[in-house]
């Protein structure tokens, strides 16, 4: 692979895309059950929340360079624009890219999913305040990422946004079934913004980077740590004991609490922000296995 493609690619970090994909299955799974499943609806939804994924990353890369989060003082892996291998010329021809196909790929869902001119408006509307909202996270004389609101942000469109539209967009409706697993989604994916807000912690800090792990402090942010873990795990399990009928959410649950756990425990036990950088790639992997095991008896068990 020629240098300058792996460079780019490890720009887009795609390590994080799968968080991108799961509220897409999540909410299509869910609309399988209703019936309403549309493989046309599922890809396309796929590919927008990926796009918006990578434009997100770009712009983070973009925004934290110019402002000079991202410095040698920096724990984890250097970016693009950190290390000079990426130009802001190319950076912003990037981002420019990203939300062209954005654009055109969301537009296109929209127009296929939905009938309704009123919908395809309040969808085009979502779609507009998510690409905004993976601009202004970092870029921006006022990123909303600098003051705080980086978990809100990803709980609304990780967790809301992308399980509760994705549902929508196969059917036309919302059930109350939906709601649960949209919220411990979000909840999930705020785990691993947490996570990586605790790593930067200490030179987010002096560079006036106020996330809200840097403003709760590393002993309040693992406690909030957990109680995101424990959200997560109870909406989740609530939604085995209403909607579930068959005794494999007893064991799918067993197996939640074991993953949640052990990850707390991972968490708790760590008290330098050095320590942390081994437990990001394990946030994402305890994301994506516990909404896999949420996916799997949605799918597979009768529903009650």
């Amino acid at each position: 692979m020629a240098p300058r493609l792996s460079i780019w690619i490890a720009t887009l970090r795609p390590k994080t895309l799968p968080l991108a994909i799961l509220p897409i299955a999540i909410g299509s799974s869910l609309a399988h059950v209703e019936q309403h499943f549309q493989w046309p609806i599922f890809i396309l939804s796929t590919l927008t929340a990926l796009l918006l994924q990578i434009l997100a990353n770009l712009a983070n890369d973009y925004g934290d360079s110019v402002k000079g989060t991202d410095n040698v003082h920096r724990i984890g892996p250097a970016r693009a624009m950190q290390t000079g291998v990426v130009s802001t010329k190319g950076m912003k021809l990037a981002i420019a890219l990203a939300i062209a196909l954005t654009g055109v790929c969301g537009g296109l869902l929209i127009y296929l999913a939905l009938p309704q001119w009123s919908s395809r408006l309040l969808f085009v509307a979502l779609g507009g305040l998510a690409t905004l909202a993976a601009l202004a996270y970092t870029m921006g004389k006022r990123p909303y990422g600098y003051a705080g609101f980086g978990d809100l942000a990803v709980f609304v469109f990780f967790g809301l946004v992308g399980v509760i539209g994705s549902y929508y967009l196969h059917t036309g409706f919302i059930e109350r079934t939906v709601v649960l697993p949209a919220i411990g989604y979000g909840l999930s994916c705020v785990t691993v913004l947490n996570i990586n807000n605790i790593r930067d912690i200490d030179n987010d800090k002096a560079c006036g980077k106020m996330t809200l792990a840097a403003q709760l402090g590393l002993g309040k942010a693992k406690c909030y740590h957990a109680l995101l873990l424990l959200g997560s795990a109870l909406c989740y399990g609530v939604f085995f004991g209403l909607y579930l009928s068959n005794n494999w959410r007893l064991v799918i649950g067993a197996l939640m609490v074991l993953i949640v756990v052990s990850h707390g425990k991972n968490v708790v036990c760590r008290h330098t922000s050095q320590q942390f950088v081994p437990l990001l790639a394990n946030s994402v992997r305890v994301c994506i296995v516990t909404s896999t095991l949420f996916i799997a008896p949605v799918l597979l068990s009768p529903w009650s």
